[in-house]
């Protein structure tokens, strides 16, 4: 008597759909059938990756930058050219993605020198969505990465200055009242005052050298122990221009580059936040959103781009926990 297993009925099944046709009667009578018993599966939606800043701040190649961590997640590759390289989940395009902060969008979060919009002093954890995302992101192409930013300390007011060969900024913050309390910070580039001294000039040279700059501001009011009102914004603006040097590879390959190449971006978004847990346990967000998003883009005599994205939002979110532990959204 045979033993039939569930790997040797498939290939019996592809055999006999192939080749001539066979009696069933002829590889086993019916009483050698065992009858299964029926298996039921059960599973969760996988959860998107949220890493605290503690954890992103280990991670090798970070450099003291949580955003910049995001590389090491798996399926996530760089798009760009060389030190201008943002992250992008493989496959797409890092025009692709949807940048989330603190709730509400904003216009990007990697610098033209790749390091992140935000003080790192400010980042709480960092969400990458790279796939079945909800319908609230239903013009995500390639990913949602989503940036909270932690409240402001309820503390006596200080003030931090961080000085460094890439940057320089400030941070000021401390509370106002008992339930209230603010920070306010600004970070500029320092690339510009020496990064030509790493550039071949035979291969390009820059007409308007690498700058960047950003700013982060918060106020947190707690209305009461089950209600919080926060006013937001942030910004960011970089610019960089360059001219490709005869012995440019890409001016050989693309001659209509000859004219230079020019990026210039930057946003301003501002917001209000008001949170609470209603009657029953449902918690609700609404937010009240604008963002200025400008681009100029300009490829030699290729491609001229000068564009202005004004968007103004209104948003709101429920969840409701149900009894059997799970939760409606």
């Amino acid at each position: 008597m045979f033993r039939f297993t569930a790997l040797s009925l498939c290939v019996l099944g592809s055999s006999v759909s192939v080749g001539e046709e066979v009696q069933s009667s002829t590889f086993f009578e019916k009483k050698d059938v065992a009858e299964l018993s029926t298996i039921n599966i059960r599973g969760k939606e996988a959860n998107t990756p949220k890493i605290s800043t503690k954890k992103l701040l280990k991670v090798p190649g970070a450099g003291g930058d949580p955003l910049r961590a995001i590389e090491a997640l798996p399926g996530v590759v760089l798009g760009g050219y060389g030190s201008y390289s943002v992250p992008a989940v493989r496959g797409a395009s890092p025009e692709d993605n949807i940048y989330i902060t603190d709730f509400v969008p904003v216009g990007y979060v990697f610098h033209n020198d790749g390091g992140s919009t935000y003080n790192d002093n400010l980042v709480e954890d960092f969400k990458l969505m790279a796939g079945a995302w909800g319908s609230e992101y239903y013009n995500a192409l390639g990913s949602v990465m989503s940036t909270h930013l932690r409240d402001p300390y309820p503390e006596k007011l200080t003030t931090t200055l961080d000085l460094g060969l890439l940057r320089v900024g400030g941070l000021v913050e401390g509370a106002i009242s008992d339930d209230s309390a603010f920070y306010v910070s600004y970070r500029r580039s320092m690339l510009e005052f020496y990064v030509e001294n790493f550039i071949d000039e035979d291969e390009l040279t820059f007409t308007e050298v690498p700058k960047n700059s950003d700013y982060q501001f918060k106020y947190h009011w707690r209305v009461s122990g089950r209600s919080n009102l926060r006013l937001i914004a942030s910004g960011a603006e970089d610019s960089v221009e360059i001219k490709l040097g005869e012995e440019s590879d890409f001016l050989q390959h693309e001659p209509d580059l000859a004219g230079g190449v020019g990026i210039e971006g930057s946003y301003d978004n501002q917001a209000i936040l008001f949170d609470t847990i209603l009657p029953g346990g449902t918690s609700a967000i609404f937010a009240i959103s604008h963002k200025e998003e400008n681009t100029d883009l300009g490829f030699g005599s290729l491609y001229d781009l000068d564009a202005k994205d004004l968007e103004k939002r209104v948003k709101n979110y429920y969840q409701t926990p149900l009894s059997n532990g799970d939760s409606l959204t």
